[in-house]
């Protein structure tokens, strides 16, 4: 089994290393990383995990705004100074935690979780939007990912939530769309998309899609109350402002 461990803290880091290649069933540490953005990197670059071990506060944001984020996500342990009373939000399948200070027997409990999880051959990774309602329900808001991560074979491809020239419905799938002209799927919807955007720079303009103010190269007069846009890279779907959000869009554009 390879592990991942998320911490930020030095010693809690050394000492949780130390407890997990103590552990049989532990093939290997395979990294450590002590923030947000490392986490981000270490998943761009490297194979998944097995399992994570990690902390939830970290210097630069929540390990959640990582987890909750991941594709097929493994098994997670969380090591955390949080209470054990508000840490029975977090009975989600595929999820343990260890109140700090970590201790060998709370690592071994943990452990014989996924273990069972594993021999009843149910799905050991908790599923994204459990794992965001876990944490929701301890009263602290879980601020959007900065970055969706999408698989690209064995990798994960971290890209940019605000800096998509736009996201389009096709088929019922949503997908990103680079400056460059790539598009990358997302297991997500419209709607959830549009409530992690930046209003002032990103305008839903109908129920396919959500454009970025400077991936507007043109703006046709369709009608009394539609304007049709032209959008970079170019698009042959229906970019008409709809009737509804027209009034909406023009006060956006002009930056009201």
């Amino acid at each position: 089994m390879n592990v991942l461990v998320v911490e930020d803290e030095p010693a809690a880091a050394r000492k949780i290393i130390r407890l997990l290649e103590s552990e049989a069933r532990i093939g290997a540490v395979v990294g450590q990383v002590d923030s947000v953005e490392s986490a981000y990197a270490w998943f761009e670059e490297n194979p998944m995990p097995d399992l994570i071990v990690s902390d939830i506060e970290l210097g630069d944001g929540l390990s959640f705004d990582v987890f909750g984020n991941l594709p097929d996500c493994p098994p997670i342990i969380f090591v955390t100074a949080y209470d054990q009373y508000a840490l029975q939000a977090f009975r989600v399948p595929g999820l343990a935690y260890i109140l700090k200070p970590a201790r060998s027997v709370d690592l071994q409990q943990a452990l014989d979780k996924m273990d069972s999880l594993r021999t009843s051959n149910s799905s050991t990774g908790p599923e994204p939007h459990k794992l965001r309602h876990a944490f929701s329900s301890l009263g602290r808001p879980l601020a959007p990912p900065k970055r969706f991560l999408v698989r690209m074979g064995e990798k994960l491809l971290a890209l940019p939530v605000q800096e998509a020239a736009y996201y389009f419905v096709e088929d019922r799938v949503v997908f990103y769309m680079t400056d460059e002209g790539k598009r990358y799927p997302l297991d997500l919807s419209l709607d959830d998309v549009e409530n992690m955007l930046d209003e002032s720079h990103f305008f839903r303009i109908n129920r396919q899609y959500i454009i970025r103010d400077q991936a507007i190269t043109e703006m046709h007069i369709v009608s009394k109350s539609r304007v049709k846009l032209s959008v970079q890279p170019p698009q042959s779907g229906d970019t008409i402002v709809s009737k509804e959000r027209s009034p909406i869009f023009r006060s956006w554009i002009q930056g009201k």
